[in-house]
């Protein structure tokens, strides 16, 4: 009887964890509405349009201003912009001409960071020195190039105008002055 009993819980034992090693059925997860929307939220992009003004300041007066825009998104890549001259520039006797850019070239990433926009920029300005500037007699026959450069990433508020770089000429007693306004435009 003895043996009987405990062969009877040892079969017991044996049933209920083959039932536990079943494979269960599968039900769909469903996933909260505000998970969800927040999930497709972070996939979707942001666009921005992207407004710059580059001013030329000469003691404390802005006397030029330039403007530019394009647009970026969030996730997303470099937006470039290049607006310039091709210069023929001569490398040597019998050799062809090499070519220069010169003007300006901005380029410009967007990020979200913490509910926050950071825009990383780079900028380049390059123009010809004037010929009263020219002081370098081995040069007279050869324009002069001016090269301004900047990279910096700045926490920006979208709508609001912000200046992301500024620049002392050192040259003159000119400054400029880069300005970006970013807007969300979806």
């Amino acid at each position: 009887m003895k043996i009987l009993l405990r062969t009877l819980l040892v079969l017991a034992a044996i049933s209920t964890c083959a039932a536990q090693d079943q494979p269960k059925k599968h039900e769909p997860v469903t996933v909260p509405k505000e998970s969800a929307v927040a999930a497709q939220e972070q996939q979707s992009k942001s666009a921005y349009r992207l407004d710059f003004r580059i001013f030329e300041i000469d003691n404390g007066k802005r006397t030029n201003e330039r403007a530019f825009a394009m647009t970026a998104s969030v996730p997303g890549g470099w937006s470039r912009l290049n607006v310039g001259t091709r210069v023929p520039v001569p490398s040597g006797e019998g050799q062809k001409s090499q070519y220069l850019d010169v003007g300006i070239n901005l380029t410009c990433r967007l990020t979200e960071q913490f509910g926050k926009l950071f825009a990383e920029t780079r900028m380049e300005v390059s123009s010809f020195a004037l010929p009263e500037q020219n002081a370098d007699p081995r040069s007279s026959t050869m324009p002069v190039l001016r090269n301004t450069s900047g990279q910096g990433e700045t926490q920006i508020t979208p709508g609001k105008p912000q200046i992301v770089t500024s620049v002392d000429d050192v040259n003159s007693k000119k400054k400029m002055q880069v300005e970006l306004t970013a807007t969300r435009i979806d």
